[in-house]
């Protein structure tokens, strides 16, 4: 994993290196701390990228630029440290999924009271969506997210690059003081989280407010269940999706079978993009590798189990 992602940093320049890693292991086992450290001081995105808190199952709401603690973190109460509520519009799920019922998707309502109670508590709010295999957004999602950025062009002011209200009351902080401005150059951060979490977070992010979360591949062609249908499927055999794959599949038939069906031909990067800015959006993170490995981008430490090589049969990071 060291390897694709930093020839992803390298390739892409990415403002957001968004990581899951909060059950599996510590953060020792990821080499979680070795690699900030190289994000924040030799990577070609050093000054302006930020990054989350799940680098291991010991570090959310411990260590990161931001925090997301858990999914659909909304603590309803100020919060000391940045944080991002990630939640998603489809209540049980982050990929698309074609056994979705209505009441399952959040309403327009439903994702402005999210974005008002997580902004007013210092948050930003991070609202997923799932795309079919073909590369198509749900309509009712275009719907929902437009109407969204209807809500924002008017109230807008109240939500971008404002601040939680708080007293200042310099007998409690004496050391804050108004000294005017400074640039400081030539930091050096050690791979050690007291040395990584004293890294400031870039203002851009804390302005932004609002991004949109994509959860799109090779577990948007069969659609059913979650996201994670390789895992409950092939791991944890949980009886729905046994019984999905028993109805509809020859007994033979594997995950990576699904790989070719993957073909996003109907995807136009220019109209998502457009609904994003349309629905008030200020920045993008797009999953671009999940639990299954394959990589949606063209990584050489992937062979035969990317969007080049498989599927799309293009780069789509």
């Amino acid at each position: 994993m060291d390897p694709e992602i930093k020839e992803l940093v390298t390739n892409y320049k990415p403002d957001i290196v968004w990581a899951d890693g909060s059950w599996v292991a510590d953060d020792t086992y990821f080499d979680s701390t070795n690699f900030l450290a190289w994000l924040y001081n030799d990577s070609p995105v050093k000054d302006t990228v930020v990054v989350n808190d799940r680098w291991g199952k010991d570090t959310p709401g411990k260590h990161g630029g931001f925090y997301n603690m858990a999914d659909r973190t909304n603590p309803k109460k100020l919060m000391e440290h940045k944080f991002e509520n990630a939640m998603s519009m489809d209540r049980g799920s982050w990929g698309f999924r074609r056994d979705a019922e209505l009441w399952n998707y959040l309403t327009t309502w439903d994702l402005i009271v999210e974005l008002v109670q997580t902004v007013s508590c210092g948050g930003n709010i991070l609202i997923n969506i799932g795309p079919t295999a073909d590369g198509v957004i749900n309509l009712l999602f275009i719907e929902r997210l437009t109407q969204f950025g209807d809500w924002l062009k008017v109230n807008g002011e109240a939500i971008y690059g404002s601040k939680p209200w708080t007293h200042q009351n310099d007998t409690i902080t004496p050391d804050v003081y108004l000294k005017g401005s400074c640039i400081i150059v030539n930091i050096t951060y050690d791979a050690k989280w007291d040395s990584l979490d004293k890294r400031p977070l870039p203002g851009w992010y804390d302005e932004a407010k609002v991004g949109i979360f994509i959860h799109w591949g090779v577990f948007s062609v069969p659609a059913f269940d979650s996201e994670w249908f390789c895992y409950t499927w092939a791991a944890t055999k949980q009886k729905n999706v046994v019984d999905f794959m028993t109805k509809n599949y020859k007994p033979d038939f594997t995950y990576q079978d699904f790989g070719p069906q993957f073909t996003a031909e109907l995807w136009d990067p220019a109209k998502w993009v457009e609904l994003f800015k349309a629905a008030g959006a200020k920045y993008v993170v797009m999953t671009t590798k999940h639990h299954e490995g394959f990589t949606m981008w063209p990584s050489k430490h992937s062979w035969g189990w990317n969007a080049v090589d498989v599927g799309p049969k293009r780069d789509l990071v």
